[in-house]
């Protein structure tokens, strides 16, 4: 066997580091797009609030509720598998799996649907996915207070 030349496992590894790189590097990206619609919904939603006048705070709001469907839509398919994922249902299946197809088309999508682990999943992205849940309900619940 030649020096130089790669053997079946290592390139099997190298692609799965590869693919795990760009995985995070589109989550990344996807986490960048929130953020900017996030940021875009807060601008409109002070300028719904504190306009010169009724037409200014009106189209604002509407900016806001536009901007914002733009993210919901876009985590839709997310949102679909990760719920599956905490219920124990098994995502390779309909009626979830049109939303893991959707997802798939991205690295990050991919890992996602990798850690699923079917339908017995036990594993740790599910306890990810509930520990997201129980921080962000507790921040909701904290917010409510300040308010």
């Amino acid at each position: 066997m030649e020096k130089d030349k790669r053997g079946f496992g290592d390139n099997a590894r190298y692609n799965y580091d590869k693919s795990l790189l760009e995985s995070l590097s589109e989550g990344v990206h996807l986490l960048a797009k929130s953020i900017i619609k996030t940021n875009a919904v807060a601008d409109a939603l002070k300028k719904s609030l504190h306009g010169k006048n009724i037409v200014e705070r009106t189209n604002a709001l509407r900016d806001a509720d536009r901007i914002n469907q733009l993210s919901v839509n876009e985590t839709a398919p997310f949102k679909k598998v990760m719920d599956a994922i905490l219920q124990g249902d098994d995502v390779h299946r309909a009626p979830i799996k049109t939303y893991k197809l959707d997802i798939v088309q991205s690295n990050f999508g991919q890992f996602i649907v990798n850690q699923a682990g079917g339908s017995l999943n036990d594993g740790g992205l599910r306890c990810d996915i509930e520990d997201a849940h129980q921080t962000a309900d507790k921040e909701l619940e904290d917010a409510d207070e300040i308010i």
